[in-house]
């Protein structure tokens, strides 16, 4: 079990959105962006695509978040924290520096600000990402947060499943005492998320951030024994951050992986929960009413999976389970849930903006409204083609 979250900025809400002149840092971020660029549209759209970086890094630092675990730009790492460093903004834009005077490739589809962030009770991973194209009923502009419970952290070297589950035993003791930890943690995680929407629409003075959160419950395929046993799909950009394999969380991320079996073994009921395969797809969505989960083999990391009695249940494809689910008939006409067909490009609107000018180097300051976004497509802004 940890939680989820999501939040989204449609460009048709960016109607107030300025785009600002560049603070030292970000400036250098938009001078290597937009090397041999001056004055053309890819500049204008990269001052509008870093601008939009930097109020989304204010936001973060006003909820107290200034932890880079990676810089990237269409999936290739420029900064990657393997030590933990604190306020490390600097030393992630002077590896962009280095990229790029290196000959390092500096355009961008993707811009991607992972980051690191821990309070009394939840250790957080944040995936900040900026797309210049997008999918249909893809924002191109979002967070994904992860939050699990520190309660449970083990030593990576030496850390057991047994370990976890003695750790757990007064989580399981009742469904009550189940529901009620739960339930605190998740109001907590929903808080900072709350926090974090309040921050980024003052930031880019959006009233419209689209936002959401869940709790994901991990169904693994088979029982893991201690940390080594978790496995990564780093490259998979579907997967929340905490899949990834990012340094530092898999000592605080392994009890999720030992949680389905304890609701398996203590008839936990599990209601209003997406579960999820040990890499982070989801496999299912439960509603209200829920299921027994002792009651089959649904949650028992040593079965064939098999699904549970209930109503209100859901069903996806593009995981793990998929075969089984496929010889037992539960997706029926579910659709993929991965469309690669283009959706547009949002930053169009910007770029034939007159009210906002780039002014062609990093000290530069646009002063205008970007006048929002005209593309008109299924993310409620943009999307109408390239």
């Amino acid at each position: 079990m940890y939680f989820t979250g999501d939040l989204s900025v449609d460009p048709a809400a960016m109607t107030k959105f300025k785009r600002v002149k560049p603070t030292k840092a970000f400036g250098k971020l938009f001078y290597y962006l937009t090397i041999g660029a001056a004055g053309t549209k890819k500049e204008v759209e990269t001052f509008t695509a870093v601008s939009v970086l930097q109020s989304l890094n204010v936001a973060m630092r006003d909820v107290g978040v200034d932890n880079i675990v990676r810089l990237a730009r269409d999936a290739e790492d420029i900064y990657l924290d393997t030590e933990g460093r604190k306020g490390d903004l600097r030393e992630a834009m002077e590896a962009f520096e280095s990229h790029a005077k290196s000959g390092g490739a500096t355009d961008f589809e993707l811009l991607q600000l992972v980051l690191e962030h821990e309070d009394e009770h939840l250790k957080y991973l944040i995936d900040v990402r900026i797309r210049r194209q997008h999918l249909p009923g893809e924002y191109p502009i979002s967070v994904h947060l992860n939050g699990v419970m520190k309660d449970f952290r083990v030593d990576p070297a030496t850390g057991t499943a047994q370990q976890v589950k003695g750790a757990l035993g007064k989580v399981f003791a009742s469904q009550d005492a189940y529901n009620g930890f739960v339930a605190g943690h998740k109001k907590h995680f929903d808080g900072f998320v709350e926090r974090l929407r309040e921050a980024m629409s003052a930031a880019m003075d959006v009233d419209d951030v689209v936002h959401s959160s869940k709790r994901s419950l991990v169904r693994p395929k088979s029982k893991k024994g201690s940390v080594s046993d978790i496995t990564h799909d780093y490259e998979d950009t579907r997967l929340g951050p905490l899949h990834a394999g990012y340094p530092g969380f898999d000592e605080y991320f392994f009890y999720s992986l030992v949680w389905s079996e304890m609701c398996f073994e203590h008839n936990i009921r599990i209601q209003d929960t997406t579960i999820v395969d040990e890499g982070g797809h989801a496999m299912l969505d439960v509603g209200s009413d829920g299921f027994d989960g002792g009651a089959s083999d649904t949650l028992d990391p040593d079965s064939t999976f098999q699904a549970p009695a209930g109503e209100d249940i859901s069903y996806h494809d593009g995981h793990g389970f998929e075969s089984e689910f496929n010889d037992a008939n539960l997706l029926g006409s579910t659709t993929s849930d991965s469309d690669t067909s283009s959706g547009g490009g949002w930053l169009d609107a910007f770029s034939s903006d007159s009210g906002g000018d780039s002014g062609g180097d990093s000290g530069s300051d646009s002063g205008g409204d970007s006048g929002g976004s005209s593309c008109g497509s299924s993310c409620g802004g943009c999307g109408g083609g390239d």
